[in-house]
C-alpha cells in the first residue's frame, strides 16, 4: 500500500485474526482522528476502528486544509476502497457533525465505485439537502467562539485561552468555511442504509431535521435520539450502542 495514499489513516496497523468488520470514522469540524481512536480502546476487538484524518488536522496539520469537496472525497473514497479490497472485510462509515456530511459524500462516491458499506451512520447533522442551523462562517470568526460554547464541546476558559484562539480557532473556522461551501447535487443512495442519531441536548439537530435523512437513501432508514449533546458520539454510551449496531444486527 502506498504510504502517501494512506496518510488519512494515521492509526492503521492492519487487521487481526479477530477483526470482523471495519469502521471508517470521520471527525467533526476542528477535530482530529484522535477523537475516534479512543473507540478502539472501548469496543469489541471484532471491530477495527479506522479514524480518518482530514488534511490540515492532527498528524496532517502541515497539509493544506481541504478547499475542494470533489477532490477530497475522491481521494478519501479511493483510499477506503483500496484498504477494503485488501482486507476483503465488510465495512461501515460513521461521521460526527461535519464528518457526517463527509461520510455521506464518500458513501455516494463508493456506491458509484460498487464498493458498498454495510451502513452509513450519521451523527449530529441534518440531511445534505437542508441548510444546517446555527453559525455560518460568513458571520466571522469572533462569533464562532459563542457557537462553540452553545454546542457544548468545550468550556469558555478553554476558548478564551490565547493558544486556543491563535491555533485551534482558525482551524475550526476554516472547517466551517469548507462545510458552508458544500453544494447538494441531488445525489441519493440506492443500496446503502442510513442510521441517523441525534443527541437529546443538541441545540440544533433534533428529530425534525435528522429524520430527513430518510430521503437520502432508497434503502433502509433508522433514526434515534440518544443521551448527550452535539458530541454524544464520543461518549462511552454511544460507543457501546455502536458496537451493538455492528455486531448484533
Amino acid at each position: 500500500m502506498e504510504e502517501k495514499r494512506f496518510k488519512c489513516f494515521p492509526y492503521w496497523q492492519g487487521i487481526t485474526e479477530k477483526t470482523k468488520i471495519l469502521a471508517f470514522c470521520f471527525h467533526h469540524a476542528g477535530g482530529s482522528a484522535a477523537f475516534f481512536y479512543k473507540w478502539s480502546k472501548k469496543i469489541s476487538s471484532h471491530i477495527m476502528v479506522i479514524p480518518i484524518e482530514l488534511p490540515g488536522h492532527g498528524v496532517r496539520i502541515d497539509d493544506d486544509s481541504p478547499l475542494n469537496w470533489s477532490t477530497m472525497i475522491t481521494d478519501l473514497s479511493k483510499s477506503i476502497e483500496t484498504l477494503v479490497n485488501g482486507t476483503k472485510l465488510p465495512f461501515v462509515l460513521v461521521g460526527c457533525s461535519l464528518g457526517s456530511l463527509v461520510a455521506y459524500c464518500c458513501a455516494i462516491h463508493l456506491e458509484q465505485m460498487n464498493c458498498l458499506p454495510e451502513k452509513l451512520i450519521i451523527c449530529a447533522h441534518c440531511a445534505p439537502n437542508e441548510q444546517a442551523p446555527g453559525y455560518k462562517s460568513s458571520m466571522g470568526i469572533v462569533k464562532l467562539k459563542a457557537e462553540l460554547i452553545t454546542l457544548g464541546g468545550m468550556s469558555e476558559d478553554v476558548i478564551d485561552h490565547v493558544d486556543f484562539q491563535n491555533f485551534y480557532l482558525p482551524i475550526i473556522y476554516r472547517d466551517y468555511q469548507f462545510h458552508d461551501s458544500y453544494e447538494f447535487r441531488g445525489e441519493i443512495l440506492s443500496k446503502i442504509p442510513i442510521y441517523s442519531f441525534y443527541g437529546i441536548d443538541d441545540p440544533y439537530f433534533q428529530i425534525e431535521n435528522t429524520k430527513s435523512w430518510k430521503n437520502m437513501t432508497k434503502s433502509y432508514f433508522y433514526c434515534e435520539c440518544v443521551k448527550g449533546n452535539h458530541f454524544f458520539v464520543y461518549d462511552n454510551d454511544f460507543a457501546f450502542k455502536f458496537e451493538q449496531l455492528l455486531l448484533c444486527s
